[in-house]
């Protein structure tokens, strides 16, 4: 993995930005990423600064979506994966947390903390990077043209878009072989919207980007299952339209056994089901993943006074080498 933007936040906040252009375009090995721009903070520091998002073409900004805290369960490491709807996700991690606040004062808080963040996706071209499995595929664009879930493709009209777009669910999942993120898109992909799985998570500089495996393809106003009427309940379809993957939990730290007996307690605290997670192999975990079908809201949706359909599914990877 080559980190596409490091911050290294010393002693007074971020004091440097590696690989950091004049334009406030961050590069790495002539790949962009164009909604990085730096904000100066004068009331914590004179050389603190701190990262926003805004897309440079039109000036409209975007969101740090998601912030993944508690999830990196790992011993002695602070830290939290981000993603946000421009299309890129990154791992923070926040140093010496345990002796900076065994150093304050009671009541006191400390003025920043020292931290690195490597990301992990930019805003760039990711087609290389997804794998499909043999499915993935959409009905061909009018004029003959090929089209998959490699791209997004939240408007037809406009071909295929080379990034992620619009992550907006993610979770950090991790097994006694690695750990990855599940990705979810909320585009409005008009062919369906995507929900995959990465490769495992590194920070080596060996020139090699993340793999994503695709886990799921749901809705779009042009999906052909869609506007055939598939519908969850059946006759619930009212119209094609877009859903939401909107949620990810791993079920193989609470289902776990040895001996024939589940090694999760009701009476145990929230972090032993993350250290029984770690304890399972990718390919050897079940994980629930939802899905909101907003265009499931006719006859039994309404009768019942629900608010609209989707699916509650149960995920098992079958990951190539595992």
């Amino acid at each position: 993995m080559v980190p596409l933007l490091i911050s290294n936040m010393m002693d007074h906040g971020i004091s440097s930005l590696t690989s950091l252009e004049k334009d406030g375009r961050a590069t790495n090995g002539g790949m962009r990423q164009d909604m990085t721009r730096l904000v100066k903070k004068q009331s914590i520091s004179p050389r603190y600064v701190f990262l926003t998002c805004l897309v440079y073409r039109n000036k409209r900004r975007s969101l740090f979506s998601h912030f993944v805290t508690l999830q990196d369960t790992r011993n002695g490491v602070t830290a939290f994966i981000q993603s946000s709807t421009a299309g890129y996700f990154g791992h923070v991690y926040i140093n010496n947390v345990h002796n900076i606040l065994d150093g304050l004062k009671h009541g006191e808080l400390p003025p920043y903390f020292p931290a690195e963040y490597y990301v992990y996706q930019g805003h760039s071209d990711i087609r290389g990077q997804v794998e499909l499995g043999g499915k993935g595929q959409y009905t061909d664009g009018p004029d003959g043209e090929t089209r998959d879930a490699t791209c997004n493709w939240d408007n037809v009209n406009n071909g295929c878009k080379e990034t992620f777009e619009d992550i907006d669910g993610m979770e950090y999942i991790c097994g006694s072989d690695c750990c990855r993120v599940i990705l979810q898109e909320d585009s409005g992909n008009d062919l369906g919207e995507r929900c995959l799985i990465s490769s495992c998570l590194e920070h080596d500089y060996d020139e090699k980007e993340l793999t994503y495996y695709l886990v799921a393809v749901s809705g779009g106003s042009e999906n052909t299952r869609m506007k055939a009427g598939v519908g969850i309940p059946k006759t619930s379809n009212a119209a094609a339209g877009s859903h939401e993957f909107s949620g990810v939990f791993d079920l193989s730290g609470l289902i776990r056994k040895e001996d024939g007996h589940f090694t999760l307690s009701a009476s145990d605290e929230g972090f032993y089901k993350r250290a029984e997670e770690k304890k399972v192999s990718t390919n050897d975990k079940y994980i629930m993943i939802n899905v909101q079908a907003s265009n499931m809201n006719d006859r039994i949706i309404v009768e019942f006074g629900a608010d609209t359909g989707g699916q509650v599914m149960i995920y098992k990877p079958r990951l190539p080498g595992h």
